[in-house]
């Protein structure tokens, strides 16, 4: 069935380019704390994660930290501090704070991060989330794909 009205499209890089200064300042300081937002001033990894075993990618949520704890473990590693940015249907709990890292909430939009001046990233990494693609503030994009689950299985 075809939808009997007519439907337009709008690239969200469209919609994000007419968003003025101002309004990117007000509605990144919504969203961000200001303590959070000094932070963000030196490279970091950001890492996205997504509902893995809610959505039946993987057999438990055991599985699902585990990849995410060792996609954290990587990045520590090569001397990043991580930012996890958790999917909001996402309610599997990491241990990025202990580990001098930054937990965003979960209802935090990662677009958002686009508005912040002078928030950059030195790369983003997630397993097969197309917000990465979106995000201006990050010099490298990493989508691992559905590929690396298989080591978990």
């Amino acid at each position: 069935l075809l939808p009997q009205r007519k439907i337009s499209v709008c690239r969200k890089d469209a919609l994000h380019a007419e968003v003025t200064q101002e309004q990117k300042e007000k509605i990144f300081s919504v969203f961000l704390p200001e303590f959070l937002k000094e932070e963000f001033k030196t490279d970091k990894v950001l890492i996205l994660t997504q509902p893995l075993y809610r959505d039946g990618y993987v057999e438990s949520e055991a599985i699902q930290k585990k990849i995410y704890e060792d996609i954290i473990e990587k990045e520590l590693s090569q001397g990043y501090q991580v930012v996890l940015k958790p999917h909001p249907r996402d309610k599997t709990e990491y241990d990025v704070a202990q580990k001098d890292g930054i937990v965003l909430p979960k209802e935090f939009p990662a677009e958002i991060l686009n508005y912040g001046e002078g928030i950059c990233f030195q790369k983003a990494v997630a397993v097969s989330s197309t917000a990465v693609f979106g995000l201006c503030c990050v010099k490298e994009k990493i989508l691992l794909g559905e590929k690396v689950l298989d080591r978990y299985v």
